[in-house]
């Protein structure tokens, strides 16, 4: 199973947690890993490699958004809104 997880704690988490994914088949397209760890969180996205540029990792000072689901007009959307990138569009 692929997707994404976020722990929260009002207690450090430290290196403690560590999500375990399902091994793939050798017939599924492959996976990507993504994580962002931090003293009280624990973010992790593990999914597939087809439509990867429609979905959502965007980690700045401002915002965190992550999205399993696919934007398939996303291209257009940032046309429409002259977006450089999935961060200057949301």
């Amino acid at each position: 199973m692929h997707g994404f997880i976020c722990i929260v704690s009002k207690e450090p988490i430290g290196s403690s947690y560590k999500p375990e994914w399902k091994a793939q088949f050798d017939f599924e397209t492959k996976k990507i890993k993504r994580e962002l760890i931090g003293e009280y969180f624990h973010l992790e996205q593990f999914t597939s490699t087809r439509f990867f540029d429609e979905k959502i990792w965007i980690n700045t000072d401002e915002l965190l958004c992550v999205s399993e689901g696919t934007i398939l007009n996303l291209a257009q959307l940032k046309q429409k809104y002259k977006a450089t990138n999935t961060s200057e569009l949301i």
